[in-house]
């Protein structure tokens, strides 16, 4: 699972979300770099190109993004430093690109309502099957997952 994956199941169920408000990102939705990619195939281009949808965020401003855009509560996500977090690779303050050279991906805003309408429904069904129960071959009920 991914950064947005695992802070909308963990808001979901109420709880705080912490993450690092010092590290700006441009987070990125997959679909729109494969096809950014694909049409700079398709046009011969080459060089270096950074693609990235339009807006830095810091991890914990993509985390509100990512609550209001699924009507949750974003009072439960919680800014603290990557320090604080304790995570174990040191990570820069500034890692965010912009899209240059007259390309143009859509606004993070609009990568993350698409990946709540498009992706988000299928690992929340993932998610409920790995939570029920079956009958194993001896008989007995097992747990696909602790839970």
């Amino acid at each position: 699972h991914n950064f947005v994956t695992l802070a909308l199941r963990a808001l979901r169920n109420g709880e705080r979300w912490r993450a690092p408000d010092d590290q700006l990102v441009s987070p990125t939705y997959v679909p729109d770099l494969v096809q950014a990619a694909l049409d700079l195939l398709i046009d011969g281009e080459g060089g270096i190109w950074h693609l990235a949808n339009r807006g830095a965020v810091s991890w914990a401003g993509f985390a509100q993004v990512v609550a209001e855009a699924a009507g949750l509560d974003t009072g439960l996500v919680e800014p603290i430093s990557g320090a604080a977090l304790g995570q174990v690779a040191v990570r820069p303050r500034y890692s965010a690109l912009e899209t240059e050279r007259g390309m143009s991906l859509p606004k993070l805003l609009d990568g993350v309502e698409r990946y709540l309408a498009d992706v988000e429904p299928a690992i929340a069904l993932l998610d409920a099957a790995n939570d029920l129960a079956f009958v194993a071959p001896d008989g007995g009920a097992r747990r696909l997952a602790p839970g």
